[in-house]
Order: C-alpha cells, then structure tokens, then sequence
C-alpha cells in the first residue's frame, strides 16, 4: 500500500491525506456532536423531572391550604396548619 503512495504525483498524494483527514475530522465531528446531543437529552430530562416534582408538590400544598380555607380556617405558615376559629 506504501508502494502505490510512493508511486502516486504529489498532488494526488496530498489529496489522499487531506481526504483522509477529512473524512476522519467529519466522523469525530459526528460523533462529538451525537455525545453532546445525548448529554443535553439528557439533563433536559432530568431538568423536566424535577421541575414534574415540584409542580405536584405544589399541588398538593396548595390543595391543602384550600381545603382549609373551605373550612373557613386561616393557614398557619409558621405551625403549618389550620387554624381554625371556635376550635
């Protein structure tokens, strides 16, 4: 394989190095950008997930806090409870 280089004009030697080394600089820069396509995927997910938890946390909180006021209670936000007049 040396030997056919060795018996190629310059130019076409060159123009087997630069396609060479273009070819090689396109499949790093594929796989580069596949690994970084992954990684965001990735913390978007994650990012989604947690952002999932914290709504249905506030769900929840805000479910209880109205379910007191539909007792006619106040919201305690030092006890975190109900308070509710007469009781």
């Amino acid at each position: 394989m040396l030997a056919f280089l060795r018996a190629l004009p310059l130019l076409w030697q060159l123009g087997l190095l630069a396609g060479g080394g273009i070819a090689l600089g396109g499949g790093y820069a594929y796989w580069h950008h596949k690994v970084y396509s992954s990684g965001y995927v990735a913390a978007i997910a994650d990012v989604e997930a947690a952002n999932a938890e914290s709504v249905n946390a506030a769900d929840k909180a805000r479910e209880i806090v109205r379910e007191c006021f539909d007792r006619g209670g106040n919201w305690d936000t030092v006890k975190r409870l109900c308070v509710v007049a007469g009781q």
